[in-house]
């Protein structure tokens, strides 16, 4: 038997859509469901917030929706790409995402998403990149990270010289573009 749970609907507490899902099991088996809430007709470059859901009993019941990280607070331009990686070794959940596509913030909860600590602004470690290729659009993932056996979290990234333009925003163009990933070894 299948059972379904809408864990994000269109068109409810206040959002248009919701797009680029994520889902992660923590070390101690709590559940986190997050996902890009967009504002206004649902763009990749609306007003969005990323917001959460748990669940304590794996996945039986959800607590209500929580925003994560809102673009009220870093400005116009979207919050995007939220990437989790659940630690085995300590068991904090380690998170990045990105502001506007240019900025790229870290923040970990060492209670299974129940809180955050503050964001940080991780850019600079991506400034090398620019060496290899010209990139003024950056997200990261989307979905998940990964630990390795070794304890080495890794991340995929997606970059875009921004030629041209969105189709009808005037925003930086999603292609041509290219694919690498960061890691670190200290947890």
């Amino acid at each position: 038997m299948l059972d379904k749970t809408h864990l994000f609907e269109g068109r409810t507490e206040g959002y248009h859509t919701y797009r680029v899902p994520g889902i992660l099991c923590t070390k101690n088996n709590v559940l986190l469901g997050t996902a890009e809430a967009r504002r206004g007709k649902g763009g990749d470059w609306d007003g969005n917030d990323v917001v959460m859901r748990r669940s304590v009993d794996g996945g039986q019941t959800w607590e209500p929706l929580t925003v994560v990280a809102s673009c009220d607070t870093y400005g116009e331009g979207p919050i995007s790409n939220f990437v989790m990686i659940s630690d085995k070794k300590d068991g904090a959940v380690h998170a990045l995402y990105c502001h506007n596509y240019a900025r790229v913030f870290y923040m970990r909860s060492e209670d299974d998403g129940a809180t955050w600590s503050a964001p940080s602004e991780i850019t600079d470690v991506f400034i090398p990149f620019r060496e290899a290729y010209p990139w003024r659009v950056i997200a990261t993932g989307p979905g998940h990270g990964i630990q390795l056996q070794n304890g080495r979290l890794i991340v995929p990234l997606w970059m875009s010289d921004g030629t041209g333009t969105e189709f009808g925003t005037g925003k930086l163009g999603h292609r041509p573009s290219t694919v690498s990933g960061i890691y670190r070894d200290d947890h």
